[in-house]
């Protein structure tokens, strides 16, 4: 192996590593002042999924009003004056009713996502969703056999929803393992030497087209890591633009302005 294929190899595997932590960084506005310079400050990171809706905010708001009507009223100014704000202290004053909303935002979820995948299975292998079916009276049996589906089909049930091309490759496969393994099964069973040289051909047939398959799967996702490596290409370009453009003394000037205004809004300083 020459220095530049074990080169390339290696910054393959580098990128593989760190592309999937990459994510799209807010970009300055296309008036190309700092704007966006401030949005490492939200220090919620994730938390952003977990935003309650209006429904849920009425809700938790009632529970505090009950107990201090005081500082409902001043969740009341902050909601409208700060809504990040708001949502962080309504998740602290309802700390424990915040938590069971979030379960079962969580448990539905859960709930959704298995009842999509069992109306999949049983378009695609409807003799082994009808026999999870069956078990419907036996709860952990189910549960054993839903998560065995699960781990034989997963994959190629979430390929679907995202690459419908690797997820047939995956289901081909699939069916070539089993007839690879029926096929073992009947060439140890075999007795005379021309069931077992028909048998022998088929299985070297079955595992050439799963060779092939194995080919076409590396293809595609090496093109797919073509496409991340052309995205984080521009996302590097992007940030090293966005780095010249916040260098600039004036914008630098007219950005914190701006951000001085953002922070004192209502004339009491926010110090967090």
């Amino acid at each position: 192996m020459n220095r530049h294929r074990v080169a390339v190899i290696l910054l393959t595997a580098t990128l593989t590593a760190i592309l999937p932590a990459t994510k799209a960084r807010p970009q300055a506005r296309p008036d190309g002042n700092g704007a966006g310079i401030w949005s490492g400050d939200d220090t919620r990171g994730s938390t952003r999924r977990f935003d309650l809706t209006d429904e849920e905010v009425n809700h938790l708001m009632e529970q505090i009003k009950k107990n201090d009507s005081a500082k409902a009223a001043e969740l009341e100014k902050l909601r409208k004056s700060s809504p990040e704000k708001f949502q962080e202290q309504i998740r602290s004053q309802a700390r424990e009713e915040y938590s069971r909303i979030i379960r079962e935002r969580m448990e539905t979820w859960r709930t959704r996502r298995r009842e999509e995948f069992i109306a999949w299975l049983g378009k695609e292998y409807p003799k082994e969703a009808q026999e999870l079916a069956n078990l419907n009276d036996r709860e952990e049996v189910y549960t054993k056999k839903y998560d065995l589906l699960r781990q034989k089909y997963g994959q190629i049930y979430e390929e679907e929803r995202r690459n419908p091309e690797m997820a047939k490759i995956l289901k081909e496969d699939l069916e070539l393992q089993q007839r690879s393994n029926r096929i073992l099964a009947r060439l140890k069973q075999a007795k005379n030497d021309q069931d077992k040289q028909k048998l022998q051909a088929e299985l070297e047939e079955t595992v050439g087209r799963r060779f092939d398959l194995i080919v076409l799967r590396r293809q595609i996702a090496y093109e797919q890591l073509l496409k991340r490596i052309e995205d984080l290409k521009r996302e590097l370009s992007n940030s090293r633009d966005e780095i010249e453009r916040w260098r600039d003394p004036k914008l630098k000037e007219q950005a914190v302005k701006e951000r001085l205004k953002e922070l004192t809004a209502g004339g009491k300083f926010t110090w967090d």
